[in-house]
């Protein structure tokens, strides 16, 4: 199976080139005062970004997001969002910001887990 790549600066890169790149550039961006618009990443990484379609936009935004993710995920670098603005985590306030919106996220995956429960006891199938 081939690696996920993308153009990056003319090349093509491979996820874990862009986890890398935003590794470097996320060492700038170190608690909430220091946040950036993931568009403005965007615009300094990939010279011709300001020319995609809005489609490739927000396929590119996409990408970054899960890299983003997935660098929280295995511990490498805690980037959260606030306010459509990311940073890496630096205080218990911002801390408790993220935990606070996981908990609503986790209250939400009850539920939905409730709602298939009942869509198939109910048999709601049925009145499609």
């Amino acid at each position: 199976m081939t690696e996920t790549q993308i153009m990056y600066k003319g090349k093509l890169i491979t996820l874990q080139k862009l986890m890398e790149i935003l590794k470097k550039e996320f060492s700038k961006h170190i608690g909430e005062e220091n946040s950036v618009y993931i568009n403005e990443i965007l615009e300094k990484h990939i010279d011709e970004y300001k020319d995609f379609s809005i489609w490739k936009k927000y396929t590119y935004i996409d990408i970054f997001k899960k890299c983003i993710s997935l660098l929280r995920r295995k511990g490498i670098i805690f980037i959260i969002n606030r306010k459509g603005k990311y940073f890496v985590l630096k205080t218990q306030s911002e801390a408790d910001y993220y935990k606070g919106i996981l908990k609503k996220d986790i209250i939400a995956m009850h539920n939905s887990i409730e709602k298939a429960d009942e869509w198939v006891s109910k048999e709601m199938w049925k009145k499609m």
